[in-house]
């Protein structure tokens, strides 16, 4: 589970932002949006981003996919335009042999990469700094604990300034550093979690320590990757990954049951095999036959969310998710979140981004909402500098906003988060009515 997150000088975000997931609400034993780690400190389990449109909501969130790149993969040290434009001038050839090889050559070069040139425009010749923490249970209890990792980039000059990962086994201890470096081409955490086992010419001494650096740099990079995912808004956002077919087969009343949840029209689920290659079938109420990639683009999105939402819990990971609610009715981005939310013990998160104040105000069962103001994150973008704050610590109007207050009124009267510039919106239309041939 996260519980801080540091970004600065990151595409959109110009000036450092900090959000911690700490719970600070009251009576934190009775709910179950949060979890105990330890006497006196509980996570949220629900994180809510809240902005406009190009407020800096996706730059939070694809800075956190942004580290899970530079642990698994390369820093690219060429200019990625420069190789694109050479690949072009091939393709505008009669390619031979040779030629395509070339290309394939190039494409595989970048794609092994990560690429760091996001700087923020403003800033574009300072290093941008990345700071996460995270609660990791690991398979053993001496590498369960708070996992911190920095690093600070420059990708004009494509070199890491500092890399930094440190372990403590309580909230309030003192991080013990597990690697600290500085002016490096390639992440030494990326390095050692990747190499380490192909390493054997190293005395004794020398590799029981770099074994220990390795043992907390794969509990670390394991649960960031495996046990967690990044969806943005693309349609076809790893759709190839997953396993509809032996999801099926392992539990198919949930995945019909899903299914006739998000389109009632649909009957039955079925495993077509009279093709080459085994196909999902969905049979309709007529009695008519489509295939996966013949949904609606709601279905699709839902039944991609929900099989992330169902591996991440189970894994006890973090599931992040940029504008939540596109293509789906506010009940199926209910039912997601209550996912994570009424899993009794499970130390699964998600952190999302919404333009939909309403989300703020679902309640559980017992008509009680299941978003406390510590879990809101309310980005302010009025000035040139983007601010986020929580909802519990904003005064709107001189006062301490009430702890059952409707997000979604407080947003419809402009209290919180960006709107769109209604003088803008006005001057538009008034132009686009008199000068209709110019458009």
């Amino acid at each position: 589970m996260f519980t801080k997150i540091f970004i600065d000088n990151f595409l959109g975000i110009s000036e450092p932002i900090k959000l911690d997931f700490i719970s600070q609400s009251r009576n934190k034993d009775t709910l179950n949006s949060v979890i105990k780690i330890e006497e006196g400190i509980y996570i949220n389990k629900l994180i809510g981003i809240i902005g406009g449109n190009a407020s800096g909501k996706t730059s939070i969130l694809r800075a956190i996919n942004m580290i899970g790149q530079l642990l698994v993969s390369p820093i690219i040290q060429f200019d990625i335009n420069d190789k694109m434009d050479s690949i072009k001038e091939l393709l505008e050839k009669d390619n031979n042999f040779d030629d395509r090889k070339k290309i394939m050559e190039m494409l595989d070069s970048i794609n092994a990469g990560t690429d760091i040139t996001v700087q923020n425009l403003r800033r574009k010749n300072e290093d941008t700094k990345l700071e996460i923490e995270m609660y990791i249970v690991a398979e053993t209890k001496e590498l369960t604990g708070y996992y911190t990792y920095k690093i600070f980039f420059n990708g004009i000059s494509k070199k890491i300034k500092n890399e930094y990962l440190g372990f403590r086994k309580k909230y309030r201890e003192k991080p013990t550093p597990i690697i600290a470096i500085e002016d490096a081409k390639e992440g030494q955490v990326y390095y050692i979690n990747r190499y380490f086992k192909n390493i054997t010419d190293i005395d004794v001494d020398r590799k029981n320590e770099l074994e220990e650096k390795y043992n907390y740099c794969k509990t670390f990079v394991e649960h960031y990757i495996k046990n967690s995912a990044f969806i943005d808004t693309s349609e076809d956002y790893n759709y190839k990954e997953l396993k509809y077919i032996d999801w099926f087969k392992k539990s198919p009343d949930s995945l019909r049951t899903l299914v006739r949840v998000v389109d009632p029209k649909i009957k039955d689920v079925m495993i077509d095999t009279d093709s080459k290659y085994e196909e999902l079938v969905f049979i309709l109420k007529d009695g008519s036959k489509i295939t996966r990639n013949m949904l609606s683009t709601g279905t699709e999105r839902f039944l991609n969310l929900i099989r992330y939402v169902n591996e991440i819990i189970d894994k006890n990971g973090v599931l992040a998710v940029d504008e939540i609610e596109q293509n789906l009715h506010k009940d199926l981005v209910e039912l997601i979140l209550r996912l994570f939310s009424e899993m009794p013990n499970q130390n699964a998160q998600i952190i999302f981004t919404t333009l939909s104040p309403e989300i703020f105000d679902i309640v559980d069962q017992n008509n009680k909402k299941i978003f406390k103001q510590d879990t809101i994150f309310i980005i302010d973008c009025e000035s040139d500098n983007i601010q986020v704050n929580k909802l519990i610590n904003l005064q709107i109007d001189g006062n301490r906003v009430k702890g059952d207050a409707s997000v979604s009124n407080l947003y419809k009267h402009k209290k919180i988060s960006c709107h769109p510039d209604r003088e803008q919106m006005d001057l538009f239309l008034n132009n686009f009515k008199n000068n209709l041939n110019d458009f």
